[in-house]
C-alpha cells in the first residue's frame, strides 16, 4: 500500500511541493512500519507528520491569502479537516496500540486527501493562480507600454538618464520640479 504523487501534481512551484511530497514519504514510512516497538515509532512519526502538515498548509495559506484566492475558507477547512484526521489516528493508535488499524486509517486519509483536496482543490487554486499570474503579466505589460507610448509623444517625460525614472509633470518650457 504506498501512495505516489505523480508529476502532474506539482503546482505550486519547488518549496510547496517538495513538502507535499515529503508528507506523502512519511505517510508511506508510516504505513510500512513493523516490530515491536512499531506503535511508539508511528506515534513519534505521526506526531512529526503532523507538524509537517501544519507547516505545508501554512505555506499554501499564505500563497492564497497573498493571491486574494476567492475560495480560500473552504480551502481552509479542508486543511483543518485533514490535520484533524491525522491526529485521529494518533489518538487512535496511542488508546489502542492497534498498527494495522492505524496504518489503515492512515492510508485512507493520505488517499482522500490525494485525491479530493490535492488534485481537485489544490488543482483548482493552481489554475486560478495561473490565469492571475498571466492576467497581471498583461497588466504589466499594457502598463510598460502606455509608458512607452507616452514618452514617445510627450517629449518632456523623457529621461536624459537611460533607466531613470520621471518623477514630475513639466508644460512645455517648463523644467519638471
Amino acid at each position: 500500500m504506498y501512495i505516489v504523487l505523480c508529476e502532474d501534481l506539482a503546482t505550486f512551484g519547488p518549496e510547496l511541493d517538495r513538502g507535499r511530497q515529503l508528507l506523502v514519504d512519511m505517510a508511506n514510512a508510516i504505513v510500512e512500519a513493523r516490530g515491536p516497538d512499531a506503535p511508539s515509532r508511528m506515534t513519534d512519526a505521526l506526531t512529526l507528520l503532523i507538524r509537517s502538515a501544519d507547516r505545508q498548509i501554512q505555506g499554501e495559506e499564505a500563497l492564497m491569502e497573498a493571491a486574494a484566492f476567492g475560495r480560500s475558507a473552504p480551502h481552509r477547512r479542508r486543511h483543518r479537516q485533514f490535520v484533524e484526521r491525522l491526529a485521529e489516528v494518533q489518538r487512535s493508535l496511542s488508546a489502542q496500540q492497534d498498527i494495522v488499524a492505524a496504518q489503515l486509517a492512515l492510508h485512507h486519509v493520505f488517499l482522500h486527501w490525494v485525491r479530493d483536496h490535492v488534485q481537485r482543490d489544490d488543482a483548482r487554486l493552481a489554475r486560478w493562480l495561473d490565469k492571475r499570474r498571466d492576467r497581471l503579466a498583461r497588466k504589466e505589460e499594457e502598463a510598460q507600454d502606455s509608458i512607452l507610448w507616452a514618452r514617445q509623444r510627450r517629449p518632456e517625460l523623457r529621461s536624459s538618464v537611460p533607466g531613470a525614472a520621471c518623477v514630475g509633470w513639466a508644460q512645455r518650457g517648463t523644467a519638471a520640479k
